[in-house]
């Protein structure tokens, strides 16, 4: 994995929280960054309203977006290198969202 997909990776998944969160000062985003022994752990939490349930199953397709002026490719790319780096993405909806990502840190050769 390319240290510039791991920045699409974090910087669409921040992206989406702060336009998520309030900014009257309550608004929180966490993000942890962990490398195991062979994989790499990403989690990004907001405390945002979440995701409504019917978008959940459209939010990884290309153009789909609930932001006005926006083109709706952010979590089609996220997913999209995720996938060619044969890891899993996992989306959690409580009392705001929660992304957790585990990547290997060798691609198989099965998608070089």
């Amino acid at each position: 994995m390319k240290p510039d997909e791991i920045i699409s990776i974090v910087g669409n998944l921040i992206e989406n929280s702060l336009d998520a969160v309030s900014n009257d000062g309550s608004g929180e985003i966490y993000i942890k960054i962990l490398q195991q022994n062979d994989y790499i752990e990403i989690k990004v939490k907001d405390n945002g309203p979440g995701i409504k349930s019917e978008y959940i199953d459209k939010i990884y397709e290309q153009g789909f977006t609930t932001k006005e002026g926006q083109r709706g490719h952010g979590m089609y790319i996220v997913k999209e290198i995720i996938k060619n780096a044969n890891g899993k993405i996992e989306l959690n909806v409580d009392k705001g969202v929660t992304w957790s990502i585990t990547i290997p840190m060798v691609r198989s050769e099965e998608f070089d």
